[in-house]
């Protein structure tokens, strides 16, 4: 667990591929963003040039506060649903169920609370 401790809420995987995910914004509002080279893993790519070009600057980009480039939830979304790879949906879906709406579901609770 120790060698974890740092990703906790940070750190999820997907068919023995790790994908990490970081929180921007203030803590009541807080969107993801999903670190590329994990991303493209899953679906056999790897980061080119191309992405900024193919991507708004609110869908792929420098994540703050780290060193990585990575996707918004917008980004992701909209890189999937282009992608023909076989496991593009699954992972999209997997996004959506198990990372995203959870993560909102937190936001909910700590504004109503």
């Amino acid at each position: 667990q120790q060698p974890l401790a740092k990703w906790q809420g940070n750190y999820y995987e997907l068919a023995g591929t790790h994908i990490k995910v970081y929180p921007v914004g203030n803590e009541d509002n807080s969107a993801l963003w999903f670190v590329d080279i994990d991303v493209l893993k899953v679906i056999g790519q790897k980061p080119t040039l191309m992405l900024e070009s193919t991507f708004r600057a609110h869908e792929y980009g420098p994540i703050l506060g780290t060193r990585q480039h990575g996707f918004s939830e917008e980004g992701i979304e909209k890189l999937l649903r282009a992608n023909d790879h076989c496991e593009s949906m699954r992972l999209l879906m997997w996004i959506q169920r198990e990372v995203v709406k959870p993560h909102r579901r937190r936001l909910a609770i700590a504004s109503s609370g």
